[in-house]
């Protein structure tokens, strides 16, 4: 499952597929992988997902909006949300903390 998760956090994850890889029901999933993990499914693709943003707005290669979707989001202001959430600061931001 982890492995799974490391390889295809920039593609949508489906809860379904996801339990079907562990052989258990959804629900019995999503107990199991708190209990080992700490985090939710979705908590922990996002964190995947903010920690590869994280990474390519410190390349500076590409703009937040095209990290944005790079790193499996499919909406620019959920992006902003989640990563200010996650870092304090703004994607933007961010990004000046190293480009400057």
């Amino acid at each position: 499952v982890l492995h799974f998760l490391t390889t295809q956090y920039q593609q949508k994850i489906e809860l379904e597929k996801v339990a079907e890889i562990a052989h258990l029901h959804p629900s019995a999933f999503c107990r199991y992988f708190k209990e080992k993990t700490g985090k939710s499914l979705s908590e922990y693709v996002t964190d995947l997902r903010i920690s590869y943003a994280c990474k390519l707005i410190i390349e500076g290669k590409l703009s937040v909006s095209q990290v944005c979707f790079e790193s499996g989001f499919n909406n620019l202001s959920n992006f902003n949300r989640t990563f200010k959430r996650q870092t304090n600061m703004t994607p933007t931001k961010y990004f000046h903390r190293f480009h400057e």
